[in-house]
């Protein structure tokens, strides 16, 4: 069935008698039913005294923040638009008799992947997409080209629309599946949208093959060619190709994808990611087409709230977005060849902090990769990734203890930690601010499941007696819960740095308490490292890397505080002046997270106090500051070059997209070290009493999203 086809049945439809009383609500932009109540307002506000308001019982503070100003340009959709800002715009009604250019065409589709890209980044679907007039209309259009690729974009609207709804990762400010009315053509099945495109790439390939002095193998059909500049046919016409066979692969990869079809998603990807660098390169060839679209043909939708103001991307821009999607869906497509609990959480954390941060389809689409059919990959019980998880931290011998108690009290907590580690995987489909926020609720989590450990490692001990050389009895399963939640509040603090949620005066207490977390995370693996039962090399080596890190994150940390203990005792860190202020009360409200935790408990305010007020010299702390940057670097080097061996020998090519994430961040901390070193070498160059008066100093996240490093500026 054709698109032509299925107009004529919509058509056939529209003529038919109604069947039933109530008709479904349609919208149309055109000829809107207003009602005059000017005079109903003025008799009833007649009754009201000078100051008085009505507050019906229903009126709540969002209808307060959605209330609009009558008579307000901005805010009344009712309102008659100045004639300036409608001239040279086409009307609806305009679609059917408009022609075409190939330039217009071109123009035309380009603005389109830019405007879906801003409704992808959160925007209005009819703020963006249906600005175009030819959205409203799209069987009328007179090119059977044009036809046909709007109508696809429609399709992908409807398909992204899906996904996204059913994965559950967007937020209010991440994404707006309301259509309000708006069509989006789900009368058009898949297939016959693909079979159009599919025909308008043959007709294309037909005048192309025409241009060339090639004999063509079959007809153009009804698509005739469009006018293009004398001798550029060809490159006007590659143009065209590239675009069309780009929409084709961009529907097959997203539906594949959603779909769990792997192997599909990977050669449409391919197609796509070729033809939207062609597209990229073509923009040029694109006419201005600002008659095509008016921001205010659906203003009529918003006659309930004001618009929320958006600003236009650019063409190259929308392009570059969609460029760096594609790229994202890579990663996803190679996700399942991630075998190890480590690897996955890792590339979870990298991807989703990556810079731009993946949109929320990108991330939509990866929670809906994770988990199929209640499995991993739809393959993999969780119960099993955290079993082998537990085995390369821990290597406990209850796990290879055929005991029918051990066994079952085993598989008990297993099956307890399978919510919280699920919960945690479905923090990284969210966005960088939202995980920030649930982060303090996953916490609690995962303190309740150590709690529960606890208790099963105590039965444990009683049954099975210990191999270890060390005096101290082995807690393995919760040492496992606590190496996960140390790792989940370490994330919570240093989001504080990603997300710019810190003063600068709360420099000094965050960098204090990171130190402290690192301390007991390192303290926490040299403990684990003892208490293993017979561990392999591979085990041995992979705590020895994560320690590395570990220490060397701690001394990045220590340096740190010891920095801002001396800028904030010569005035340089001034706390907030105004009397509500209490310095104790801050601190109790920055570290809330830790409060309810047995482990690790809370310091306390005095504790950090006595930290900051310790009677040593500022010299001496700006020494101990360059050197712990100093040991820091020096161990980030070594672990650098140990990432390089242990991936080339170990890692499939596929996952070397998170690899070399990783190999980044361990690159930019070692900047940081560097910048942070010059810093001190500036401070020192100038006398102590004076610095408070020459220099400016501030921390900014320049080389790191989550580690700082000192500007000082004279």
């Amino acid at each position: 069935m054709s698109l032509k086809t299925i107009h004529e049945e919509i058509l056939e439809q529209d003529h038919k008698p109604p069947t039933s009383v109530h008709r479904p609500f349609e919208w149309a932009p055109v000829e809107p039913s207003w009602q005059d109540v000017t005079q109903f307002l003025k008799d009833a506000t007649n009754e009201l005294e000078v100051g008085q308001l009505v507050h019906p019982e229903g009126f709540t503070l969002w209808e307060a923040m959605s209330a609009i100003e009558m008579m307000d340009p901005k805010m009344d959709a009712g309102m008659e638009l100045p004639p300036e800002l409608t001239s040279g715009k086409l009307a609806v009604s305009d679609i059917e008799t408009k022609r075409f250019t190939a330039a217009e065409v071109i123009g035309v589709i380009d603005e389109l992947i830019s405007l879906e890209m801003s409704w992808i980044s959160g925007n209005l679907l009819c703020q963006t997409l249906f600005t175009c007039i030819y959205l409203h209309e799209p069987y009328k259009i007179t090119s059977p080209l044009l036809q046909a690729y709007i109508i696809a974009v429609l399709k992908t609207a409807n398909l992204i629309r899906r996904e996204v709804t059913m994965a559950h990762v967007y937020e209010e400010e991440d994404f707006i599946p309301d259509s309000m009315g708006l069509s989006l053509c789900e009368e058009v099945q898949e297939n016959e949208a693909l079979s159009s495109l599919l025909q308008v790439e043959d007709a294309l390939m037909v005048h192309w093959r025409t241009a060339k002095g090639k004999p063509a193998k079959s007809d153009a059909g009804e698509i005739e060619i469009l006018e293009c500049p004398e001798g550029r046919e060809l490159e006007y016409i590659d143009a065209l190709l590239s675009r069309i066979r780009f929409r084709r692969a961009f529907y097959s990869t997203v539906a594949s994808i959603g779909r769990y079809n792997l192997p599909h998603a990977r050669k449409s990807l391919a197609q796509a990611i070729t033809q939207i660098k062609t597209i990229q390169n073509t923009i040029p060839l694109g006419s201005d087409v600002k008659e095509s679209f008016d921001p205010y043909v659906t203003r009529k939708l918003f006659s309930q709230s004001p618009p929320k103001p958006i600003i236009a991307m650019r063409k190259e821009d929308g392009a570059e977005a969609m460029a760096s999607m594609l790229s994202h869906f890579q990663e996803i497509c190679d996700v399942p060849a991630l075998q190890d609990s480590h690897e996955l959480l890792g590339f979870l954390n990298y991807v989703s902090g990556r810079s731009p941060n993946p949109n929320v389809l990108t991330r939509s689409l990866m929670q809906k990769t994770l988990v199929r059919d209640g499995k991993l990959f739809g393959r993999m019980d969780l119960k099993d990734l955290i079993r082998d998880s537990v085995i390369k931290l821990c290597s406990p011998l209850c796990f290879s203890v055929t005991d029918p108690q051990v066994m079952e009290t085993v598989d008990l907590f297993l099956e307890r930690a399978v919510d919280p580690f699920w919960a945690l995987l479905q923090l990284f489909g969210h966005n960088r601010a939202r995980q920030h926020r649930r982060l303090r609720k996953l916490v609690r989590q995962w303190e309740a499941l150590q709690v529960e450990a606890e208790a099963l490692d105590l039965d444990l001990q009683a049954t099975i007696p210990s191999r270890s050389d060390s005096d101290e009895l082995p807690f393995h399963l919760s040492s496992w819960v606590y190496h996960q939640k140390l790792n989940l509040l370490l994330l919570y603090l240093l989001l504080g740095y990603e997300l710019d949620l810190y003063g600068t005066y709360e420099h000094v207490m965050v960098s204090w308490y990171l130190e402290y977390l690192f301390e007991m995370q390192e303290q926490h693996l040299l403990r684990i490292e003892r208490n293993r039962n017979n561990p392999g090399r591979r085990e041995e080596q992979t705590t020895m890397l994560l320690l590395t890190e570990v220490v060397a994150k701690q001394l990045i940390f220590r340096g740190l505080f010891q920095l801002g203990k001396v800028l904030r005792r010569q005035g340089l860190l001034p706390s907030p002046k105004h009397a509500a202020y209490n310095e104790s009360i801050h601190y109790g409200h920055r570290f809330r997270v830790f409060s309810n935790l047995g482990s690790p408990s809370i310091l306390p305010f005095e504790h950090f106090l006595d930290a900051v007020q310790e009677n040593d010299d500022g010299d001496e702390a700006l020494q101990l500051a360059q050197a712990d940057f100093a040991a820091a670097k020096g161990m980030l080097e070594r672990l650098l070059q140990s990432s390089r061996r242990e991936n080339g020998a170990h890692c499939a090519d596929k996952q070397q997209g998170w690899i070399e994430d990783r190999r980044t961040d361990i690159s930019n901390l070692i900047k940081v070290c560097i910048a942070n070193e010059v810093g001190i070498r500036t401070m020192t160059g100038i006398d102590a009493t004076e610095r408070g008066k020459h220099l400016n100093v501030a921390f900014e996240t320049k080389y790191h999203k989550q580690v700082p490093l000192l500007v000082v500026k004279r």
